[in-house]
């Protein structure tokens, strides 16, 4: 009632770090190998180094988003893909 507040981190790994990861304008191919290495490593965690730190960290993906252009002649199929990488402690499957 007086203006002050009682806030404390829940649990030893309270600090969990999130990336939102975005892969564009990639062939057709490269997407499709990417989403399927996603889809096996689903429930389970892998290696994922921070472009500015240089530091590798667990991660685990729960989902991703794909979305395709076509590019005429030819139609030649590109692809974006984003996902979120969660940071995983402990030990990971």
């Amino acid at each position: 009632g007086d203006g002050y507040s009682q806030r404390s981190l829940d649990g030893i790994n309270a600090l969990q770090k999130k990336w939102q990861v975005a892969f564009e304008m990639r062939e057709a191919g490269v997407i499709n190998a990417m989403a399927a290495y996603l889809a096996a490593q689903k429930a389970r965690s892998f290696d994922f180094l921070e472009p500015q730190t240089g530091i590798l960290y667990s991660v685990f993906c729960d989902t991703w988003r794909i979305s395709w252009t076509t590019r005429r002649p030819g139609k030649i199929y590109y692809g974006s893909l984003s996902a979120e990488f969660v940071q995983a402690f402990g030990v990971t499957a």
